[in-house]
């Protein structure tokens, strides 16, 4: 039989070892708490952190909905931007046509004025030509009233036949006064002679043709013509002799 005190030194050992294990037992089981702890509170931190990613993740779903709203109004803008444009630079073509107009109409308007003034001087001159011819007529003879019914035409031999009877009298065809201040001349040939309004006549000096009349105003026995040529060098004056062109 094994002595007592061994038996004794056997159980403290084994209480002991015992003793030792459960201390160990309870280390590890501690440890393997606070691991547990620590995986919980990192699974609670986790669940956290994911629902804070859901509401991140919908808010941004959110956000991109918007967005996409946001993307399509500003492509609607940018497509009634572009028609705004197009309508501005179609304007500003019609402004500009609308001024081209304005100018054209106001150069028109000028040259019309300035026509008009022409007009106002040439009729001027016009009735101051005619007071002329008057003055003229009165000083040759009683003037006849202008042709009102025109007689039946002459053949140009019948002219030029009269014409060279009235050369060979003491009276033959010829400028009886000149006005340079309105370029006509008075002749004495007539209605009766058979004369028409716009009939042109030839001027000469010595045989020599110096020029060239166009009647423009009739009376019985003498016209008014005007001057259409003059020959270089030479002048149309009184005495010169008339014959039709």
């Amino acid at each position: 039989m094994l002595p007592y005190a061994l038996i004794m030194k056997g159980l403290k050992f084994l209480v002991g070892l015992g003793f030792i294990l459960s201390l160990a037992s309870l280390g590890g089981n501690w440890f393997l708490y606070q691991r547990l702890q620590v995986a919980l509170d990192r699974h609670a931190s986790l669940e956290s952190d994911m629902v804070q990613l859901e509401e991140q993740n919908a808010e941004l779903e959110s956000q991109a909905a918007k967005a996409d709203q946001y993307g399509e109004e500003l492509e609607r803008l940018r497509e009634q931007m572009k028609a705004y444009i197009e309508q501005r630079d179609q304007a500003k073509r019609e402004v500009e046509e609308v001024r081209k107009e304005a100018a054209e109409l106001r150069k028109q308007i000028r040259a019309l004025e300035s026509e008009k003034g022409l007009l106002t001087e040439q009729v001027t001159l016009d009735e101051e030509a005619e007071r002329a011819i008057s003055q003229e007529a009165v000083k040759i003879s009683k003037p006849a009233s202008p042709l009102t019914a025109e007689p039946p035409p002459a053949t140009k031999q019948e002219v030029q036949g009269k014409i060279q009877k009235k050369e060979e009298d003491p009276w033959p065809f010829q400028v009886l006064s000149i006005n340079r201040q309105f370029n006509f001349v008075v002749v004495n040939l007539g209605i009766r002679d058979r004369l028409k309004i716009g009939d042109e006549l030839r001027v000469e000096q010595n045989g020599k043709l110096i020029g060239r009349i166009k009647v423009e105003k009739l009376y019985e026995n003498f016209s008014a013509c005007g001057i259409v040529e003059e020959t270089s060098g030479s002048k149309i004056k009184e005495g010169d002799l008339v014959r039709v062109a």
